[in-house]
Formats: structure tokens, C-alpha cells, sequence
């Protein structure tokens, strides 16, 4: 060959590796360029390792019956129990370690050993066999970025894994790992794993367990115990196999463990739980609570997944027996039931029934809680508060009313009552008797006497948080807003607990994660009701159930109880209690107003299901315990005393009958002097000349009856007494007649009508008679707060005939 043609090949070979090298080095500069723009857009938007709440774990709430026992727990996506360290086996770190990151404790964050064992083995096998990634990763990866497999996320990965070795010590690195990690079946963190697989807590867990479980962290479904076991027991013997061939167990312990069988707990896969309308209940308090967050969101984070301990006050076994009282009315078309009982002395809530069926898919209505959500109308059971308001007025359990239906009046507007579904009436009844018996007419006047807007008030003293409008209707359970069971049980443990209210607690206390309490009620114990009065009003609702409309309700040991129909028994309860406990039942259809005359064959009145439910529920609920009696009626010990009212001593047979009223005193309370005024032969005062106010006042005081006449004169301006009938210095006996001329001024001035000033004002009023040519005499009597100013009476009445210049006397509430 040439030298020529040698030169020109050297020439060219030169030049293709010239090429060559170009190639390689542009592909060396393109793959760098690409690697570091690829790593500047995964290091652009790292999550901030200062940021607590990207690393701060979900955890699961647990809800305590009173006895310390769960009722049930509380998450959002993830179930998980924080444990320290500490609390974790060693058995368990190094299975862990053993399967997962045999070098944990000598690498960075990385094993780039690892990485490269897990690609050749993925390259053999032709698919992806092994993970190159360590716990530290696995850790980031579960915390702080998305599970996506690209690039960019193995970049994050690896350098927050490093960023939180710099940080973090390695046992604080496996702890959060280890409560962390999914373990399958809906359990994350080796806590809630222990105890959804096994049934015990993590720091119980033996070799055998250990390496099941960490078996299952490759992939969960494809390991579960619950899906294919053998497949689970030779995941389990591999991890024991590596911990061998690691010398973290020795042989022996490594081939005992290999034949245990794997004893996996039983998977629940009821959503069930107990007293589920009380749990509801316990939920939406914490959700009200700005204790726990400002906004809805943020206190459902606190409740869902703040690892909050909630300790109640529910009794798992008095909430079984509520409901099976409650199964009394079992068939599908039968009314619901809603039952509340609370201790008196703690107003701690022992049962709640809230429904027929919390859990049913078909009812759409199934979880309204009726016992706190539902307000219906309380029927006679609401007579209770007209009781209390007016003994708290004392008034005399004996003192007698009119039983027979009527036309009332109130404000002027006509108001029908009649005695229909639970009690009857005729002639004059007590209030006691009237109470046993439910008798409508009674309560219907009665409320008028005391006021509307004063049962009203004694309604939410007692308990009663619902709206009541005073209305005299309130008094027959006709309300506008309605009550609901919590809230009448609440008001009889007021009664039962001698008139000392305690708000009802559902709730004890709350911890944190840390136990340290968050929230925690007591009871408040606040008199709102002198407790003769509740001892008065307990001997009167005992009697309801030993005679009267409560007899189905009779537990055989001391028990006082209101039944309640509403009108068309659409609505019936009984509520009552014993000295230890108090409970509301309410039998009704929820979502629309039924007349239950048909239900078993039978209409359903508050004596009816509602106290047999009652009956059956405090049965079985206090069966055992001794029987305790409630505080003595302050009528059993004290005397009944006439007294004379113009004087307030002993009355005697001189004084007026008018002013004579009956009066209970407790012993050494009452008076001891007899009334002198009013004697025998009484001399009538001269009365002659005087402002007829004036007058009837003084005769009424000496015991007189007065018989008013009018008459003209000249001489005597309108309003003055021009005679009387028998003359003064006459001897008569006390309530004896005095009939006094009055004077309506000259004869040319008569003929006018007296207007209707009732119910105005008291300037309104005096202006209206001024207007009208009269003169007024104000009188101001003590009347209920919505009458003050406002004109209760007149004299002469309106529609009379007066002259003009004469006086009108009104008398104004004050």
C-alpha cells in the first residue's frame, strides 16, 4: 500500500473519532444539562421540613363509655394510634429493619448498595422484583410528597431523606416510620396493626407476630392473613429467615417461631357500634365547640384525627335496657320511641335511645336523633311546671278550682278548654288531686293566676332549653318550638335532685395525645328551686303513679311521674324518676304528625306504652340496689292555719270570710296572736264626706261588705260619699253589709258612659278620662312583670253611667 493512501485512512479514522468523541461529549453535556434542570425542578418545590403540620401524623379518637371501655373510635382516612418508641419491641424494630432496610442504621437516607442490587434484580427477572428504597424514604414518601413514580419524586425522596437523617436520630426516624407505615385492612401504624390483626397492643407482640406483620408492609393485600394465610406464613418465614441470617434471633428461636400457625384476630367488618345516637350526640358537642377550632373544619381535623380520648357518661348496660324497653313497639308501622336517663345528682347521661334503628340503610330518617334534634308537643307532662310555679308562689296543693270544661279569658280573647284524653273533671278539684288526675280545666285556670310568662321562666330553670312563648296553652303541653326527651328528663332530675339543676353531661373530660385534659364538666348543682317545693311536687307526682293516670309506670319502691298526650295522640310520654335516677320517654312518628288510636289495637296515651317503657327501663335498670326514699313533702310537716289577711295573725271567727285565707307554716313559724281588729259588734265608721277610695278601703280593713250606690248631688263633687246604711257609731257584726251612697256630681252633668280604659296605659288611660270630663284615682296593686303601667281595672266599670267631674278610680299594675 502507498504511503499515500495510508495517510489518507490514518486521515480519515482520525476524523470519525473526532466525530465520535464530538457525539459522546454533546450526549455527556445534553444528559448533564438534562440531569440538572431535572434536579433544579425537583429541588424547586421541596416540601418544608419546618413545617410541622406536613409531618404531623393523622391519629384516631377513641370515644369511653363511663367505665372506661371503648364505645368506639374516630377517623378520617387513616386509623392510627401515635406510640413512642419505647413502646415498640425490639422484636418488631428488627423485623422491620430486617425485611425493609437491613442497613439502616449505616447509611445517609440512601443505600446506594440497595439501589443497585434492586436494579440488577429487576433487569434478571425483566419486571420490578425489589425496592431500592430505605425506611427513611419510605418515611418521606408517606409523609411528605405524592406517591407518584417518577423522576422528580425519587429525586425529593432521596434528598429529603438525607435532610431528615441530618435532623432526626435514628430511633426517632424508626418510630415515626413505624407509626407511619400501612399495614393493610385499614390500619396505619404498628399500634392499631397489633391490634386489628392480633388483638393486643403492640408491646405484647411475639416473634412470630412481629414478622408477620412486617411481612405485610411489601404489599398488604397481596401478604393479608385474611386473604391467602400461606402466602402470608412464607412472607413471615422470610423475614425470619433474614432476621437469622442479620444475627438478630438464633436458630432455635428462628424454627419455633416458623411453626406457629398464623392466628389472625377475627376481621370486623361491622360498622356497628353502641349507643350510637349518644355517640352522635357526644360528635356534634365537640363540633359546636370553639374550643376546638374556629371553623367546622378545623374542629372535624381535631375530632377525626387529634387522637382525642373523650371520656362519657354513657352506661353500656342501663343502655341496653333502654333499648330493649324500647323493642315494645318492634313492628315495622309502629311508632318510634326516644328514651334519655340521667343521674340527678351529676346530670351525667346514662342512656339514650334516639330512634328505632341508627344503623338501617333504608330509613333515610334513621339517624335524626329525636332525643336532642326532635321537639314535639309535651302534652299534660308539661302541667308539671304550672305545678311548680305555683306551690313556689305557695299556693296549697288544697286549694281547689273549678274542674269543669269552660270558655276562659285571657287578654280578652276567649280561650276553650276541655277535659279530653287523659283526665276529667267535676266541680271543685284540688290542685293535687287535679295533677294525679291530668284534668286540664284546672291547670287551664290555674295558669292564669300565676301567669303564663312565670311557668314560662320555671320551665328553663328546671331544664328546658327549647323557646316556650307565654301563652296560657303552655300549661296543657301546647307548645309552639316543642320539647325533646333530653331536655324533660333533665328538668325531673332537677325535681329528683331537691331542686338543684345540673346541665346534663354527656361528656366528663377530654385529653390530648398527650393526656393532658382539654375539657372537662362538672356538675354545677345550682338551686333554682326551694326544695320543700320539689318535695311538695314529688308527694303529688308519686301519686300519679300510685292512683292515677301513671299506674302502668309503679316500680314497687318510692317513684314520681307526669304522663302526656297530645291532642289526637299524635305525641305521648311519661317522664319521672326515683331518688337516683330520672328518665323521659316520648312514643311518636317523627317525620309527620299521626293520631296513634290504632297501635297494638290500642290508642296510645302517656299511661299507656310510654310508662310501661318507662316501667320496664327503670326495672331492669335498678333491680338490686336498695330501695331510697325521697325527702319528706314540707305538707306532712307543717300545719295548716287560717289567717286573717288584713292583719296577718290568727284568724277568728269575727273576721271577714274575704279576708280569711288558708296557710301553710312549718312548726314554730307560724303566728300565735289572734286578729283584734275584727271583734264582735264592730262599730261602722263614719265614712261620710270621704274619697270613695279611701272609704271602701277602710271598711273593707274593719271587715265590712261594701254595697256601692250613686247618686247626684250639688253640693258634693263627683266621687265623695254622701250617706250611708246602717249610720256610723251603729254596733254589727264583722262581715255585716254597709251600703254607701256616692256622690256623681250635679244632676245636669249625669248621663255619660264611662269609658274602657282596661289595658292601656297608665298615661294612655288619663288621658282618655280627662278627655271625657273625669277625675281618676290611681291605685297601684302588684301584678306579673307584662302588666306594669298598664291599667288591670276601673271603678265605676266601663259602661256605667257617671256625670262628668266625677272620679274614676283605676288601679295599675306596678
Amino acid at each position: 500500500m502507498s504511503r499515500t493512501k495510508r495517510q489518507k485512512r490514518i486521515k480519515k479514522r482520525s476524523s470519525l473519532k473526532r466525530r465520535v468523541l464530538l457525539i459522546i461529549a454533546f450526549c455527556i453535556i445534553a444528559t448533564s444539562i438534562f440531569a440538572l434542570v431535572t434536579l433544579g425542578q425537583a429541588l424547586h418545590d421541596l416540601p418544608d421540613l419546618n413545617n410541622k403540620n406536613l409531618g404531623k401524623m393523622a391519629q384516631t379518637s377513641k370515644i369511653y363509655d363511663d367505665q372506661g371501655k371503648i364505645i368506639t373510635p374516630l377517623h378520617a382516612e387513616q386509623n392510627r394510634i401515635v406510640i413512642p418508641l419505647t413502646k415498640i419491641p425490639k422484636v418488631v424494630q428488627k423485623a422491620v429493619i430486617a425485611i425493609e432496610d437491613e442497613r439502616f442504621y449505616s447509611h445517609r437516607g440512601v443505600d446506594f448498595l440497595a439501589i443497585a442490587r434492586a436494579l440488577y434484580e429487576d433487569i434478571r427477572n425483566r419486571k420490578i422484583v425489589e425496592g431500592g428504597s430505605t425506611i427513611t424514604q419510605q418515611y418521606v414518601k408517606q409523609t411528605y410528597i405524592s406517591p407518584q413514580r417518577t423522576i422528580n419524586r425519587k429525586i425529593k425522596e432521596a434528598f429529603l431523606a438525607y435532610e431528615i437523617e441530618k435532623r432526626y436520630s435514628k430511633r426517632k426516624i424508626l418510630e415515626m416510620y413505624l407509626n407511619t407505615v400501612y399495614f393493610g385492612n385499614g390500619n396505619y401504624g404498628i399500634e392499631t396493626a397489633a391490634e386489628s390483626f392480633f388483638g393486643k397492643k403492640a408491646d405484647k407482640l411475639n416473634l412470630s407476630e412481629a414478622a408477620t406483620l412486617a411481612g405485610l408492609i411489601r404489599s398488604p393485600g397481596y401478604y393479608s392473613p385474611y386473604i391467602d394465610s400461606k402466602r402470608t406464613q412464607q412472607r413471615r418465614n422470610l423475614v425470619i429467615d433474614k432476621m437469622y441470617y442479620q444475627k438478630m434471633i438464633s436458630r432455635l428461636q428462628a424454627r419455633l417461631a416458623k411453626k406457629a400457625p398464623i392466628k389472625a384476630h377475627p376481621q370486623k367488618y361491622s360498622s356497628t357500634y353502641a349507643a350510637p345516637y349518644f355517640v352522635e350526640y357526644v360528635k356534634s358537642l365537640i363540633m359546636k365547640d370553639k374550643k376546638f377550632g374556629t371553623t367546622e373544619q378545623e374542629r372535624a381535623n381535631v375530632l377525626y384525627k387529634g387522637g382525642l380520648k373523650i371520656y362519657t357518661t354513657i352506661n353500656l348496660t342501663m343502655q341496653a335496657n333502654a333499648e330493649t324497653a324500647a323493642k315494645i313497639l318492634n313492628y315495622p308501622t309502629d311508632p318510634a320511641v326516644s328514651l334519655v336517663a340521667i343521674n340527678p345528682e351529676s346530670g351525667h347521661v346514662k342512656a339514650m335511645v334516639g330512634g328505632k334503628d341508627f344503623f338501617d340503610p333504608k330509613n333515610k330518617q334513621a339517624k335524626f336523633n329525636l332525643a336532642t334534634q326532635g321537639r314535639r308537643q309535651a302534652g299534660s307532662s308539661f302541667k308539671v311546671f304550672v305545678l311548680a310555679t305555683a306551690l313556689d308562689k305557695d299556693y296549697s296543693p288544697y286549694k281547689t278550682y273549678n274542674s269543669s270544661p269552660g270558655t276562659l279569658y285571657w287578654q280578652g280573647t276567649p280561650w276553650r278548654v276541655d277535659n279530653y284524653t287523659e283526665g276529667r273533671g267535676y266541680g271543685s278539684m284540688s290542685l293535687s288531686e287535679a295533677t294525679v288526675r291530668s284534668v286540664n280545666a284546672v291547670f287551664a285556670r290555674l295558669i292564669l293566676d300565676v301567669g303564663p310568662e312565670n311557668v314560662a321562666e320555671m320551665a328553663h330553670k328546671l331544664g328546658i332549653v327549647s323557646p316556650v312563648d307565654p301563652l296560657p296553652a303552655i300549661a296543657l303541653g301546647g307548645l309552639k318550638y316543642g320539647v325533646n326527651t333530653l331536655e324533660m328528663a333533665n328538668a325531673m332530675a332537677t325535681l329528683a335532685n331537691n331542686g338543684n339543676y345540673n346541665k346534663a353531661i354527656a361528656i366528663t373530660k377530654i385529653l390530648d395525645t398527650n393526656d393532658n385534659v382539654i375539657l372537662e364538666n362538672k356538675p354545677s348543682n345550682k338551686p333554682v328551686l326551694d326544695a320543700d317545693v320539689a318535695a311538695a311536687i314529688t308527694s303529688i307526682l308519686q301519686n300519679v303513679i300510685w292512683r292515677g293516670t301513671g299506674r302502668a309506670a309503679n316500680l314497687g319502691r318510692p317513684a314520681a311521674g307526669k304522663t302526656g298526650t297530645a291532642e289526637n295522640y299524635q305525641d305521648a310520654w311519661f317522664v319521672g324518676y326515683t331518688p337516683d335516677l330520672a328518665a323521659a320517654v316520648w312514643v311518636g312518628y317523627p317525620d309527620r304528625q299521626v293520631s296513634m288510636i290504632d297501635v297494638h289495637g290500642r290508642s296510645v296515651t302517656g299511661g299507656s306504652f310510654p310508662a310501661q317503657i318507662w316501667q320496664n327501663f327503670m326495672h331492669e335498670t335498678l333491680k338490686g340496689r336498695p330501695y331510697v326514699n325521697f325527702q319528706s313533702s314540707p305538707y306532712q310537716k307543717t300545719k295548716q292555719y287560717r289567717i286573717c289577711t288584713a292583719t296577718w295573725k290568727l284568724a277568728t271567727q269575727y273576721c271577714p270570710s274575704n279576708l280569711v285565707k288558708e296557710k301553710y307554716y312549718k312548726r314554730g313559724a307560724a303566728p300565735t296572736e289572734y286578729c283584734t281588729l275584727h271583734q264582735a259588734g264592730t262599730q261602722i265608721p263614719n265614712i261620710v264626706g270621704m274619697d270613695q277610695s279611701d272609704a271602701m278601703q277602710e271598711l273593707n280593713n274593719a271587715g265590712f261588705v261594701v254595697e256601692k250606690k250613686y247618686s247626684s248631688s250639688s253640693e258634693q263633687s263627683a266621687g265623695t260619699i254622701i250617706g250611708q246604711s246602717p249610720a256610723a257609731g251603729t254596733q254589727t257584726d264583722n262581715g255585716s253589709t254597709v251600703t254607701v251612697w256616692i256622690s256623681t256630681g250635679p244632676a245636669d252633668n249625669q248621663s255619660q258612659t264611662v269609658p274602657d280604659i282596661t289595658g292601656l296605659s297608665e298615661s294612655a288611660a288619663i288621658q282618655n278620662l280627662q278627655s271625657n270630663g273625669y277625675n281618676s284615682y290611681r291605685v297601684y296593686e302588684k301584678a306579673a312583670s307584662k302588666y306594669k303601667g298598664v291599667v288591670i281595672r276601673q271603678e265605676p266599670e266601663q259602661g256605667s253611667n257617671a256625670a262628668k267631674g266625677s272620679t274614676v278610680t283605676v288601679w295599675i299594675g306596678s
